[in-house]
């Protein structure tokens, strides 16, 4: 198994659990292993209608993928 193999599925993995232990209804993380960026989200878009998360329907994130951001995206917002 390659090093990219194993995080997308070690990320893909942990997604679920880590919304529902932060009770958060979306989570996404982007890391980067061996000059590739692998994506994993987990949760719902929009509380109301359920939409899951995918990479083409997170919360766009406002930094500019050179630090992390820790802020609570607008699904999170009240």
């Amino acid at each position: 198994m390659s090093r990219i193999d194993y995080w997308r599925g070690r990320l893909d993995d942990e997604m679920s659990r880590l919304a529902a232990e932060c009770e958060v209804p979306e989570v996404s993380i982007a890391v980067l292993v061996d000059d590739q960026v692998i994506e994993a989200t987990a949760g719902v878009v929009n509380l109301q209608t359920g939409v899951e998360v995918t990479a083409a329907t997170r919360v766009p994130d406002p930094v500019d993928h050179q630090g992390v951001d820790s802020h609570p995206g607008p699904a999170t917002r009240r």
